[in-house]
């Protein structure tokens, strides 16, 4: 009985220390991809109008797009 208490304590032991070195590694971060540029020349500023709305409960990206005339890309990427 030793013996097994021994061998898994050992095993416990070996898994836990594994298990905390693995989240010790650093993960690669995410690619920041800034497309402020794009923005600009997909709604020049020349042409842009301002729309201003209070998001009610229920509402919809389809709904206040319809309401707008904007397409839901559009009001998302305003968003």
């Amino acid at each position: 009985m030793q013996k097994f208490v021994r061998i898994l304590s050992a095993v416990l032991l070996t898994t836990s220390a594994g298990l905390l070195l693995t989240s010790c590694i650093t993960a690669t971060p995410a690619p920041v991809v800034d497309r402020s540029s794009s923005l600009s020349k997909q709604y020049p500023t020349a042409h842009m109008k301002t729309y201003s709305y209070r998001v009610k409960s229920g509402d919809t990206l389809y709904a206040i797009s319809r309401l707008h005339g904007l397409t839901v890309g559009q009001v998302a990427e305003m968003n």
